[in-house]
């Protein structure tokens, strides 16, 4: 099993032109058939000769001396009738246009592939190489959640999302809220409806997502804690692009994160809280006046420590309660003096 007879289609090559040329290029889905086709007719197909089911990706691309390393899942998973995997195709596009048929990689001899009710357990990673500079080319994978994943690529997608810089941005930020309260109350709150545009979009600095866009607003800086909620109208097409549900505060902007450029603005509604930690002046306990309620019997709220109870600097609650010393000694003296009193 050689399969040395590959190449890019013709639309394939079109699409490497445009990723050379700053287009992002995002590999689909892959596919394979139990045919072969001759191998000068290769680059002029559109579709595979046989095409038998869909194959997944298994993780995000691997750099590799000689490019772009892809990895291909072969699993007997929806497979009801078994045949030999004579055939690959890989479908991509560029930037916003549809998926075709990229690149095509056959093998006459081929690999047996068994129906799901047979072996249910039959998987293989198939791996080919894309021949480009690394570092000249945006190529990414689209990675489908639903489909078949081995433990290794789910491993490695869980430590590529553990090491981005925007991961896990609603715990940071509920981290950062809890520690502006502890650190002297809670700053200003304030509330802006936003339009998130379909331009200006540039390639994104993390592996997350692949765009980002920073978006200008007055009187916004670093330290403020952002959350973002899609308004209604806009939902299909957030999750059309991929939108981020998270946002990131930049001095005079908020930057958002997507897999693709928006086919429309969409509205949104911008949540931003001060970080009362940052601030030089002397912290002011939270009155009914301000936005965060006071606590009462039957609700949440802010409370005030009052005589007996004490807040050190990390923000420890205690009792100040006498010591046993004390209390010995307290009891001592009411004692001693009965006993003086009695005749």
């Amino acid at each position: 099993m050689a399969w040395d007879e590959k190449t890019l289609t013709i639309q394939g090559i079109a699409m490497l032109r445009r990723c050379l040329s700053g287009d992002p290029l995002t590999l689909d889905f892959a596919a394979g058939g139990d045919l072969t086709a001759p191998p000068t007719s290769l680059v002029s197909l559109s579709e595979l000769t046989s095409q038998k089911q869909i194959l997944p990706f298994g993780g995000p691309l691997d750099d590799v001396p000689a490019g772009k390393r892809v990895n291909i899942l072969v699993s007997s998973s929806g497979v009801s009738v078994g045949y030999t995997l004579r055939q690959v195709g890989i479908w991509a596009h560029a930037g916003q246009d549809e998926p075709q048929l990229f690149a095509v990689i056959q093998d006459s001899v081929g690999i047996p592939v068994y129906p799901e009710s047979e072996f249910p357990d039959f998987a293989m990673n198939f791996y080919t190489v894309i021949a480009v500079d690394a570092s000249d080319a945006d190529i990414y994978v689209n990675l489908d959640s639903a489909t078949f994943a081995s433990v290794q690529s789910v491993q490695q997608l869980i430590a590529m999302h553990n090491e981005a810089n925007v991961a896990h941005q609603d715990i940071r930020n509920a981290i950062r809220s809890v520690q502006a309260v502890l650190d002297g109350g809670v700053g200003k709150v304030q509330r802006l409806d936003i339009s998130i545009p379909a331009s200006g979009w540039t390639t994104g600095e993390g592996d997350a997502y692949h765009l980002q866009l920073d978006l200008p607003l007055d009187d916004i800086s670093s330290d403020m804690i952002p959350a973002l909620t899609v308004l209604p109208d806009g939902w299909s097409r957030a999750i059309a692009c991929g939108l981020a549900p998270f946002v990131q505060t930049v001095d005079g902007a908020i930057r958002l994160f997507a897999n693709s450029v928006p086919s429309n603005a969409i509205p949104a509604s911008l949540t931003l809280q001060e970080d009362a930690s940052s601030s030089s002046s002397t912290p002011v306990p939270p009155t009914p006046t301000t936005d965060v309620p006071v606590a009462t019997t039957y609700s949440l709220g802010v409370v005030r420590p009052g005589p007996g109870l004490t807040i050190a600097p990390d923000g420890t609650l205690s009792i100040d309660s006498a010591s046993d010393e004390e209390i010995e000694a307290a009891l001592s003296e009411i004692f001693d003096q009965d006993e003086e009193a009695e005749p």
